[in-house]
């Protein structure tokens, strides 16, 4: 079992977000009943959004049949995938419902992601007691950045402009492109940083085509590429994305 911390294993849990959320994967979400060792009531979700800011997870039932659940702890599995987590009940409707972000996640080898398929809780939950966690810091704690990894050997110094500025770009797709507008958090010869609210809108090596600056045009436009996306340390609500320029469009 490999037990993922979002302080941690940030990138490996965005990821896992990231897949279940495109990929339109199943997710079981389960409650004990008072026979819980023999009994379980279970649902299947997609996942449909998360508030970063908030620490909700939004998911959507994939029968469409009336959820029975209690306002409390449910368990968040997923067979495709092979993790399990658990967190607390938010909000319940008719076909959806709303969970705090979990603290952890498990990823399981094949033998304990048969012990959940089976429903083997005295024996499964034996081996959550034998792990150790570490200490844990809040999700709303700064994670260790790219930005300060590398900060010591940039070629090109950044700077955070004096004032609020704005940046546009293309999100490049395969045959289409996106066109938004965000904030600038600091910018080099060498590439920028902007800040965004959905962390899934850009993944690690996505191309863009930069437009503008606030009203200064970039003619032709300038080609850059993702290199992370990351928690931004001033403000837990936001994410930092990275971008390399790459020289301009042909």
């Amino acid at each position: 079992m490999k037990v993922l911390d979002f302080d941690r294993n940030g990138d490996e849990v965005l990821n896992i977000y990231h897949i279940l959320k495109t990929n339109k994967i199943e997710i079981c979400l389960w409650q004990k009943t008072k026979d819980y060792l023999h009994d379980r009531l279970q649902y299947r979700f997609h996942l449909d959004s998360i508030n970063f800011g908030t620490f909700v997870m939004n998911f959507s039932q994939v029968q469409h049949r009336k959820i029975n659940f209690r306002m409390g702890k449910i368990f968040c599995y997923c067979e495709a995938e092979a993790f399990i987590f658990s967190a607390s009940i938010i909000a319940i409707g008719t076909y959806k419902i709303s969970i705090e972000l979990p603290n952890y996640i498990y990823l399981l080898n094949e033998h304990e992601a048969h012990m959940v398929q089976e429903n083997k809780w005295v024996e499964l939950q034996s081996i959550f007691k034998e792990y150790k966690r570490p200490a844990a810091t809040k999700t709303t704690q700064r994670v260790f950045t790219e930005d300060e990894r590398y900060k010591d050997v940039r070629e090109t110094p950044r700077g955070k402009p004096s004032e609020q500025k704005t940046v546009v770009l293309r999100k490049l797709m395969v045959n289409s492109k996106v066109e938004r507008e965000f904030n600038l958090f600091d910018l080099s010869q060498g590439g920028c940083a902007l800040l965004i609210k959905d962390p899934f809108f850009f993944e690690k090596g996505t191309q863009v085509e930069l437009v503008r600056i606030d009203n200064e045009y970039f003619t032709p436009e300038l080609l850059g590429e993702v290199m992370s996306v990351n928690l931004n340390g001033e403000g837990a609500s936001q994410y930092k994305v990275g971008i390399k320029f790459l020289g301009s469009v042909k």
